[in-house]
């Protein structure tokens, strides 16, 4: 029994012992994909849905990770003018606010991908209470330099409370 455990802690020694280290690819918090990124979040407050939809391939793929519902890029359209109209109508002090740096991940097999958290706070203008809340984006970019697939996470649990 002890030749038994002592062969199969070698084995396993020797196993782990020749385990090499693989790089998967850079991690940037400096690039012009991070700074496409960055541009999304300043036209929001502007209302700039026309110079948004630019940054987005034609062919973009939209998915909101609280409920896993995919659309495409007329749709963000729509949703983006909306959002714009209840932002105008219903909240006052909008403020996005970068969470450190977005990382920009350059795979070495897969495409560059922008991973960005920010922060949210604005004011429901009928009941003056304030929404604060996180959005993490994720952008992947096609080899035009436009976003492929956009997905999206943040908790709306402030904004319905801003609003009671």
């Amino acid at each position: 029994m002890q030749k038994i455990f002592i062969s199969i802690f070698t084995l396993l020694t020797c196993s782990a012992s020749a385990q090499t280290i693989q790089k998967n690819g850079i991690i940037y918090k400096e690039h012009p994909y991070i700074d496409v990124v960055n541009n999304i979040i300043s036209l929001y407050p502007k209302n700039s849905w026309d110079e948004l939809s630019k940054l987005y391939a034609d062919t973009a793929t939209f998915i909101d990770l609280r409920n896993y519902k995919q659309y495409r890029l007329d749709d963000a359209k729509k949703y983006w003018q909306n959002l714009g109209i209840d932002l105008a109508d219903n909240w006052e002090q909008l403020t996005i606010v970068k969470l450190g740096f977005p990382d920009g991940l350059a795979y070495e097999k897969d495409p560059f991908n922008v991973v960005a958290w920010f922060t949210v706070t604005m004011i429901n203008k009928k009941t003056l209470k304030r929404a604060r809340f996180t959005i993490v984006l994720n952008d992947v970019f096609n080899k035009n330099g436009k976003i492929s697939s956009e997905s999206f996470l943040c908790d709306i649990m402030p904004i319905m409370e801003a609003m009671r």
